[in-house]
């Protein structure tokens, strides 16, 4: 069903007159070059809004691929999903829908999970659009909602349920870095210049 509805979504996606943002990051982990994140923002008309994030890294005998597909109409998320690889076999996933008023979170963790209230800014949108006046978003591949804060000028730190920090830094609007960690490594996604 999955497959099903990404292959759905992607071709809406190619087939759809839009106007478009694509950005592109390098991602570094201990300063060394691994990858990058392609982040899409599609419009394909004046309801709609498209969101997709696929990460590539590559590290000795590890291939990880991410992909996030966001689906937002006036505002509110319809549909996410999110997708984890790890040398080709599906490692974690996580789907969400809009269905009878509400939200059902399904992943490979726990099925049938339900958000009562629309989502209106998700992890998703944080690279091309500055959360301001923020507290909480929602994140599309965990299938629940985390914090945000501004630390200053341009700067928001996410929290993730497990205490991670996500900073991310934005200049006119757009993020041109995140830093996280992951496998006990700093690691920094940096805008490329167009």
């Amino acid at each position: 069903m999955i497959q099903f509805l990404l292959s759905s979504l992607l071709v809406l996606l190619l087939l759809s007159p839009a106007s478009a943002r694509h950005l592109t990051y390098s991602v570094f982990v201990s300063g060394a070059e691994v990858g990058q994140l392609n982040a899409l923002c599609q419009y394909p008309n004046d309801s709609t809004r498209v969101i997709s994030l696929v990460t590539r890294l590559s590290f000795p005998f590890r291939e990880v691929v991410s992909d996030i597909r966001v689906r937002y109409h006036h505002n509110r998320l319809v549909f996410a999903s999110s997708e984890k690889l790890i040398n080709n076999k599906l490692k974690e996933w996580v789907t969400i829908s809009w269905q009878n008023n509400r939200y059902r979170v399904d992943s490979d963790a726990a099925s049938g999970k339900v958000i009562p209230n629309p989502i209106q800014f998700s992890v998703g949108l944080l690279y091309h659009f500055e959360p301001t006046n923020r507290s909480t978003i929602f994140s599309e591949r965990l299938g629940t909602y985390v914090t945000i804060k501004s630390v200053g000028q341009g700067a928001y730190e996410v929290k993730q349920p497990n205490g991670s920090v996500n900073t991310f830094r934005y200049l006119n609007g757009v993020c041109t870095e995140m830093e996280t960690e992951m496998m006990a490594s700093r690691v920094k996604f940096r805008l490329r210049e167009p």
